[in-house]
């Protein structure tokens, strides 16, 4: 069970949650197909309504936790703990520069089918000299870890559930709303949150303005209630796909074995990478088979008479490989 399973929950039963269709980039829903994309969430603003009770000063956190299906049958975890650290002194007044975030909660990961698990709640965190480093120590935690990324993020998966379990357990933080839902069949568009009663406003009653605000038909902007608006996404390529780390490391290596001119350990690091490619839970199948063909073409150009031949020249750099060139 995700550390927010229970919090969330019980609490998002009772208040609003829905699409948005009035928004800037006119992202439309429509149902995700398997194996077509790469799916990433954003968490496109984010409000509380009270930044002062009493002496103290409160600013927002959001927690996500993300598991979606990666080759093999198994689950791919991500978390992120997303703060506006830096304006976390300011007072009422200035609440509106802490509304539009725009943080990436996950991906680019590809979309195999199945189950999309999501959880993300909106805190309001007392700015005191403990939760704030032991956020910010979950903040860096969660960075390090990474949305996009599974052999990354993995291991980070149980420290940042202990932490998230050591801090809600405190008086220093408060749930202004979350959702906990299932998305068995997950579609791309925008999405609300808002601590206002299940059925007390509509979600065509907003609209997200140019800079994520939440806005009503007139253009006011919603302050009555804590919220948090996200995007679901798709994209038919990924441009970080260079920095998946276990091809990355390999292509290194054979890039070394290439300058040196040792064609049996070329032609062992490349059966190596060629399996790391195409079992790799960062890249769709067919992605996954373009580069092992790419990479092939690379390496052929480089020793081209035999794997045991002498060098002609260096590999280009993994990231000047074209992955996504698709045929006209």
């Amino acid at each position: 069970m995700a550390i927010l399973d229970k919090i969330l929950k019980t609490t998002a039963t009772d208040y609003t949650f829905g699409p948005l269709s009035q928004v800037p980039d006119d992202l439309a829903h429509v149902p995700i197909q398997k194996g077509s994309a790469y799916v990433s969430i954003m968490l496109r603003s984010m409000r509380i309504v009270s930044v002062r009770r009493g002496w103290s000063k409160f600013y927002p956190v959001v927690h996500s936790y993300i598991s979606i299906p990666h080759l093999g049958g198994q689950r791919a975890e991500f978390q992120a703990v997303t703060s506006p650290s830096r304006l976390s002194e300011l007072d009422a007044s200035h609440l509106d520069r802490v509304i539009s975030l725009n943080h990436r909660l996950l991906g680019p990961v590809p979309f195999r089918g199945g189950d999309l698990s999501l959880e993300i709640g909106l805190f309001s965190v007392k700015s005191d000299d403990l939760a704030k480093p032991f956020l910010a120590v979950l903040e860096a935690m969660a960075v390090a870890a990474g949305v996009s990324f599974v052999s990354v993020a993995m291991p980070f998966v149980a420290p940042l559930k202990k932490g998230l379990e050591l801090l809600t357990g405190s008086n220093n933080i408060n749930l202004e709303i979350g959702l906990s839902t299932i998305l068995s069949k997950p579609e791309t568009g925008y999405f609300f949150v808002m601590r206002a009663k299940r059925g007390d406003l509509k979600s065509d009653e907003f609209r997200v303005a140019d800079d994520f605000r939440l806005v009503d038909r007139s253009g006011q902007a919603i302050s009555d209630y804590p919220y948090l608006v996200f995007s679901i996404e798709v994209s038919d390529s990924r441009d970080d796909w260079f920095l998946i780390p276990e091809i990355a490391s390999l292509y290194g290596e054979l890039g070394v074995a290439i300058r040196k001119g040792r064609g049996a350990e070329v032609q062992e690091i490349f059966s190596a990478l060629k399996r790391t490619v195409l079992t790799s839970p960062d890249l769709l199948t067919r992605d996954a088979q373009q580069l092992v063909s790419k990479i092939e073409e690379e390496v052929a150009a480089q020793m081209p008479t035999s794997m045991t031949s002498a060098v002609t020249r260096e590999i280009r750099p993994l990231r000047s490989i074209a992955l996504f060139e698709r045929a006209k």
